[in-house]
């Protein structure tokens, strides 16, 4: 029958504690890397969001109020934009406050976080152990036993690590910038096209307030004799078409200004924008340059040479896998009284140092892991070049429809436009004193309507190519915000 456990002397530990305490705080001996220090001023610099998690404002999910000069957007008494400082500012306070850009930021946030917890010690573990039935020694019985064991990182393991957590930050900060530029480029993009669509419609109208005028001529003439129904049903026919297209213009309106809206993250109940499309030449781009910027500046090819960097990581970590996990801990063991008395060292507690190794007995698996890991290093330069490829290719392409929409511009308006005004305006005098019909005067006029439209579609793309241009090289032009001006 086993006997009582004998009572055990208060344990004597702490003598041992400064081994106890270097056990207990090597978790906290990790080096963190000099790139988390500057990867978090960037994040601080380049995001505007950290402004928010410094502000006590912020804590409990209130907002930071906008700058008292846009604290109600644009002025309602001003129903059209007339400055490109209004669409800058609000391009701005779209960057400090859309979602988009709040949800990337917090992505990279919280992947810079992830570089401390990757060069930290893996907690330690600590076991309790009672014994049921002492285990009888020399001194006494063992009635319990306290361990506490530390994981070690193999050599250069941590290192690693961080260098791998770094990449994968600074994925997460090129994929906050591609981010960034894409939400330039929507707000852009729909401030273009709604400035057309606006431009379209006033062209338009003013056709169909012209044609109006003719009809009333021509019903004039063909009432006292000197004109045919003919030219009555042709402006009537034309009426009905212009102002078909002037009710789609109109109506197309609608979702384009919610769109733009929602790209600049207003509330749906904000006054209305009403941009109007740039009347100046936009500055020439450095086309080599631009080419030769990509690798520095593009969010795309920034993010897949850290995506490298990642798989390089991986594979050193697979190298270091050849070494044996070490651990090494305390074992303390509480000893009671020895039955016998005058047993030396009676009831003396038991320390031990300990050390574990695990084998890396595994040679085909790690051989696999490393193959796999080669792999992946080569998978990921090779996306990389593609994309370079890609990307030189795109924007060749863009800066091709860059110039072609540049040498349209010069076109319309030195060219078409003037001479089709000059036309339309021949034609109406001739058909006045009778040397020209009404078809040819409403062929003027649909000629005028076209150069005119396809002037201002020429404006429009400009800016969308060269919007693309700056999401594609990652570089933001002086030029960024469109013009707002007074229709001519």
């Amino acid at each position: 029958m086993p006997r009582p456990a004998s009572p055990s002397r208060p344990p004597r530990a702490l003598g041992f504690a400064p081994a106890l305490l270097m056990v207990t705080l090597l978790p906290c001996c990790g080096s963190v890397p000099d790139d988390y220090e500057r990867g978090l001023q960037r994040w601080r610099e380049r995001s505007a969001h950290a402004a928010r998690d410094a502000d006590p404002r912020t804590a409990s999910g209130a907002t930071i109020d906008a700058p008292a000069e846009f604290a109600q957007d644009v002025d309602p008494a001003a129903a059209a934009v007339h400055d490109d400082a209004i669409f800058a500012a609000l391009l701005d306070r779209a960057e400090r406050t859309h979602p988009a850009l709040e949800a990337a930021s917090a992505t990279w946030r919280a992947a810079l976080e992830q570089v401390r917890a990757s060069v930290a010690f893996p907690d330690p573990r600590l076991a309790l152990a009672w014994y049921r039935d002492p285990i009888e020694t020399r001194v006494g019985p063992m009635d319990w036993r306290v361990s506490l064991v530390q994981s070690l990182p193999r050599p250069d393991e941590s290192d690693v690590a961080g260098r791998a957590a770094v990449a994968r930050a600074e994925q997460a900060a090129a994929a906050y910038d591609a981010a960034r530029l894409q939400l330039r480029r929507r707000a852009r993009e729909a401030w273009i096209e709604t400035a057309y669509t606006a431009r379209a419609l006033a062209v338009t109208r003013a056709h169909l307030a012209l044609v109006q005028g003719w009809e009333s001529v021509a019903n004039t003439r063909y009432a006292t004799g000197a004109g045919a129904e003919t030219d009555v049903i042709r402006a009537q026919v034309e009426l009905e078409t212009l102002d078909d297209r002037v009710r789609s213009l109109d109506d197309r309106l609608r979702p384009l200004r919610a769109r733009l809206d929602a790209a600049l993250a207003r509330p749906a109940d904000a006054p209305e924008l009403h941009p109007e499309l740039p009347t100046d030449d936009p500055p020439a781009l450095d086309e080599q340059a631009l080419l030769d910027g990509l690798d520095a500046h593009s969010p795309r090819l920034i993010a897949l040479a850290a995506e490298v960097a990642t798989a390089e990581s991986g594979r050193e970590q697979i190298d270091a896998q050849r070494w044996p996990d070490v651990a090494v801990g305390l074992d303390y063991t509480g000893i009671g009284r020895a039955r016998s008395a005058g047993v030396p060292d009676s009831g003396q507690d038991a320390l031990a140092l300990t050390l574990s190794l695990g084998l890396p007995l595994r040679r085909d698996r790690r051989a696999a892991d490393a193959l796999a890991a080669g792999s992946d290093v080569a998978a990921a330069r090779a996306r990389l070049e593609d994309a370079r490829l890609s990307l030189r290719a795109d924007l060749e392409q863009t800066l091709f429809s860059a110039r072609e929409a540049a040498r349209r511009v010069r076109l319309y308006r030195d060219a078409l436009v003037p001479q089709g005004r000059q036309a339309l305006e021949g034609t109406l005098t001739a058909y006045r004193v009778g040397e020209a019909s009404f078809l040819d005067l409403l062929d003027a006029e649909r000629a005028l309507l076209e150069f005119d439209l396809s002037g201002a579609r020429a404006v429009a793309d400009l800016a969308l190519a060269r919007a693309a241009v700056e999401e594609s090289t990652g570089l933001i032009p002086k030029d960024a915000a469109p013009a707002a001006e007074e229709h001519p």
